[in-house]
């Protein structure tokens, strides 16, 4: 059979679906009788659509190619899962290099794939190469003979990776005696412990039955967010460690002076952090049942998402010699009062009003907020940042002052109470995905300074019915009003959306 792109003879062996073939030379994939495989057809025409940026929307993509090839579940479900695995982001940042640093990319993308995910060669080439196709780089996927070691680990060491804790049968002892580091997610969605002198990123993500483990003397490094989604990981113990130790219910690292993960114990009234810890690293504090934390004077950095779903949280106190952070009434700011750093999600009040000193609300103040409603914001704040209210489950109306000059990509995504939203007359730009998923948001008036709408601006606000736009709007994003079935938008003295609306099929009247 020949390949129908660059017609190179290959054997008829169907790669991983009945029907289904990829060629090793230009990579195309195919059914047998030669047309173009309807996945990388589908995902080709949604990124034509929606843009390239809805790649970053795996969870709007799924639903997506549910209805556009709604007979290929397994398909579906495996380029899905690939695409959760963050394989778009790595490829996307050598697009723009040699076909040698593309090729390795991708060899490196199937190696962990088959590493992380127990899938086969075949099936981790085929998803890659999609993906690799959509996204226009130029390289393929090689025969698996072909691959070379290059997509290996490369350190010598033996790595202990899930196929092999899934496939061998062994003990988790037995597994551990002749490794020095555990691979990447080894131990995600498995329940037994470990102890050796590497733990990768992320290796006991959604371990959720995991309550207690033993570090041993020695381990030496830790990747990041190696406790992701351990809901219920009460208790960390340290055996004798030049590096690490658990302090008051904190996994620290003591050269690093970082907290790594604190306990998730039940009935904790507070906890102090260390005084001596100056960062407090991503997901510290993952779904932790604490209300209240004191913050050391010596803490000088908090990652983002270090108080990630922490819905009991109602009050952060910070040392008063603190150079960097303060708080008041249980919020937490910088030292100055300038930004807003975060609103605890399990505050009981349904309303709160900025102080007037606050010049910013922080990427992710306010997010997933269990109770706010309403949100008062003083004419001082200029900026919102990226992501400040998402998930604002019960908020309900938001008015921003004139002083407001932009609104970060995501700041009111998934707000799906929220009704009514008024815009300063200052703004200029509104982010990508600002307003996603607004379910109940019925009219918008777009202020007369705006120039950009972002990607997905106002995807999903499925009430949406009116949107107004003036004359200086230059640029407005990829499905800016996909997903708003009843959206109307009236245009003021501007050409460019009216040429927008008649592209995108939206109905429009001039003012």
């Amino acid at each position: 059979m020949r390949c129908p792109k660059c017609g190179k003879i290959i054997k008829s062996n169907p790669a991983i679906f009945s029907n289904l073939y990829i060629c090793t030379v230009c990579g195309a994939s195919f059914s047998e009788d030669g047309r173009e495989d309807n996945v990388a057809a589908s995902l080709k025409s949604i990124t034509v659509q929606y843009g390239a940026e809805v790649l970053s929307d795996v969870r709007k993509v799924n639903a997506l190619l549910m209805d556009y090839m709604p007979r290929r579940d397994r398909e579906r479900k495996l380029i899905i899962s690939v695409m959760n695995e963050g394989v778009c982001p790595r490829l996307l940042k050598v697009k723009d290099r040699d076909a040698g640093e593309q090729q390795l990319q991708v060899n490196r993308c199937i190696h962990e794939l088959v590493r992380d995910l127990w899938i086969t060669e075949e099936a981790a080439g085929y998803a890659v190469n999609i993906l690799a196709q959509v996204l226009g780089l130029t390289a393929v996927v090689p025969a698996p003979e072909e691959r070379g070691a290059e997509a290996g680990a490369g350190s010598g060491e033996q790595t202990l990776s899930k196929q092999d804790v899934f496939e061998s049968g062994k003990g988790v002892e037995e597994l551990l005696s002749g490794c020095s580091t555990v691979g990447y997610k080894a131990f995600a969605a498995h329940k037994g412990l470990m102890s050796v002198r590497t733990i990768s990123s992320k290796a006991f993500a959604g371990c959720s039955n995991l309550k207690h483990i033993v570090l041993p003397a020695s381990l030496e490094n830790m990747g990041t967010s190696v406790f992701d989604g351990c809901y219920d990981l009460e208790q960390i113990s340290v055996e004798e460690n030049p590096s690490y130790k658990v302090i008051s219910g904190m996994l620290i690292h003591k050269k690093k002076k970082e907290l790594i993960r604190a306990e998730n114990r039940e009935r904790m009234s507070s906890v102090t952090v260390p005084e001596g810890i100056e960062r407090i690293k991503k997901r510290a504090f993952d779904w932790n049942r604490v209300p209240s934390v004191r913050l050391p004077k010596s803490l000088t950095e908090i990652e983002d998402s270090a108080f990630h779903m922490v819905w009991a949280l109602e009050q952060i106190d910070v040392d008063s010699k603190n150079p960097v952070f303060s708080s008041l009434d249980g919020v937490l700011f910088d030292r100055r009062r300038t930004k807003l750093i975060l609103y605890p999600q399990g505050r009981k009040e349904e309303r709160y009003i900025v102080e007037d000193t606050v010049s910013v609300i922080g990427k992710g103040a306010f997010g997933h907020g269990l109770h706010l409603q309403t949100v008062t914001i003083p004419d001082s704040v200029t900026r919102l940042e990226e992501r400040a209210f998402e998930y604002g489950y019960k908020l309900e109306s938001i008015m921003l002052p004139g002083s407001v000059a932009s609104i970060g990509d995501r700041a009111f995504q998934y707000c799906s109470k929220l009704k009514t939203v008024m815009l300063s007359r200052s703004i200029e730009e509104i982010g990508d995905y600002a307003f996603y998923g607004c379910r109940e948001l019925g009219t918008i008036s777009i202020p007369r300074l705006v120039e950009r709408i972002g990607n997905m601006a106002f995807g999903e606000c499925e009430k949406l019915t009116r949107i107004v736009i003036q004359d200086k709007v230059r640029f407005i994003g990829d499905g800016a009003f996909v997903g708003c079935p009843g959206a109307e938008v009236a245009i003021r003295n501007n050409p460019y959306v009216e040429t927008y609306c008649r592209a995108h099929h939206i109905p429009y009247s001039v003012l």
